[in-house]
């Protein structure tokens, strides 16, 4: 079975592990809670609390109470009080992570995680979460090690081995990315999470025709799943069907309106189509929805450079639009460096194409421009020298490309 959890889903197993001194009041709260009772239950938790205000279990139920009736505030100052009272309680620390994330407060939250797993290294819906919360805060490496404990916890968690799996991609690990997906199709055949997760494991490794097979055993449930038809049209790419890409990913948009990742994709179909006026289209509605992802600027910037020089106005406002979020971006410098050469300011040109080699030394592209415009300035040593230093690039390349070539039928 495939888990997923949230802030309700973590509340409720500190609930099942609380352990209340011997008391009929404590008892009492707890059968209302799992009753459904919750006005009752916040009741006994009050009176509770007023009776005993140290009994920190009691602040505990109070703040479960709080929280299932949609009152954070005041859930998380009854956990905050059980802390004090009782700081070797992993329950007050773990419900207090996930209210603190859900106001955007993550160092709180990371800090709330941390102390109750020392305190309780075995609860599965706690590392669970900190793994979410710790993927949504960018420290994948931290994130993979919780969900690794979750499998070995409970070696039944789909849920764990697909956010593994997505995990590991990001990462660049692309044989573990395989190996989480295929344990969690493994435990849930039919899961559209652990599918996907899959599926992406698969088209980085260039293998498009299993991930098509993959999401065609799931298709039919799957229909209304925006996220199913953006894969299933990512997989179409990787097999070059940019026609059934479109179909798939014209669903995806509809299905889902705020879908940018969508749109983008789309939006490159068409331009592998030379479809020009739709893929633009696209790529301005993924920037409406997202505008702080350069990608979307640089495939806009194509657009307006295969327009012709009528469109270097736009192209030029697309780029340093671009440029403005990723100050680094090696194609939007090389634009810059390629419009100063057909403008003739060489000396910009070479300033920044000197700039770009001194980031990206391996940049073929920069290596040759540079030629160039050493050549137009009449430097034929140091033009000459670029010009074998981006051949040897070039060969090296080629090297590489047939190694990844001949590994793939071994």
């Amino acid at each position: 079975m495939l888990r997923r959890r949230g802030v309700g889903g973590l509340i409720l197993v500190a609930l099942a592990a609380t352990e209340v001194a011997a008391s009929s009041n404590g008892e009492d709260i707890e059968a209302e809670l799992r009753a459904g009772r919750l006005r009752s239950a916040q009741t006994k938790a009050r009176q509770l609390v007023s009776k005993e205000p140290r009994n920190a279990a009691g602040w505990t139920y109070l703040g479960m109470t709080e929280v299932h009736l949609g009152h954070p505030h005041r859930a998380t100052e009854a956990f905050e009080h059980a802390v004090a009272l009782n700081p070797n309680d992993a329950r007050p620390y773990l419900n207090l992570a996930l209210l603190y994330a859900a106001r955007r407060d993550m160092n709180r939250a990371l800090v709330a995680f941390q102390t109750g797993l020392a305190l309780d290294d075995r609860n599965v819906s706690a590392f669970y979460n900190y793994g979410r919360l710790l993927t949504a805060t960018g420290r994948l490496a931290e994130a993979a090690r919780a969900f690794e404990r979750v499998t070995q916890l409970d070696g039944s968690d789909a849920g764990a081995y697909a956010e593994l799996s997505k995990l590991y991609l990001s990462m660049n690990d692309q044989d573990r990315a395989e190996r989480s997906g295929q344990r969690a199709v493994e435990l849930a055949p039919n899961n559209l999470e652990a599918n996907l997760a899959l599926a992406e494991a698969l088209i980085a490794k260039h293998q498009d025709v299993e991930a098509a097979g993959r999401l065609a055993h799931i298709e039919s449930e799957n229909r209304k799943s925006a996220a199913f038809h953006y894969t299933f049209g990512l997989t179409q790419m990787g097999l070059h069907q940019y026609e059934h890409a479109i179909e798939s990913l014209q669903r995806a948009v509809k299905l889902d309106p705020g879908f940018d990742l969508a749109y983008f994709l789309l939006g490159t179909a068409y331009y592998a189509r030379g479809q020009m006026v739709e893929a633009e289209k696209c790529f301005r509605s993924a920037i409406s929805l997202k505008p702080s992802n350069p990608l979307y600027y640089s495939y806009l910037v194509r657009i307006y450079e295969d327009k012709g020089p009528a469109f270097r106005p736009r192209a030029r406002e697309m780029n340093a639009k671009l440029l403005a979020l990723d100050p680094k971006d090696l194609d939007a410098r090389l634009r810059l460096a390629k419009w100063a050469k057909e403008e003739g300011d060489l000396i910009r040109a070479r300033n920044i194409l000197e700039q770009i080699i001194a980031n990206h030394p391996k940049s073929i592209s920069a290596h040759v421009l540079l030629s160039t415009i050493y050549y137009r300035l009449n430097l034929r040593d140091q033009a000459s020298q670029q010009k074998a230093i981006a051949s040897a690039l070039q060969r090296e390349a080629q090297s590489a490309e047939a190694s990844a070539v001949s590994n793939d039928f071994h």
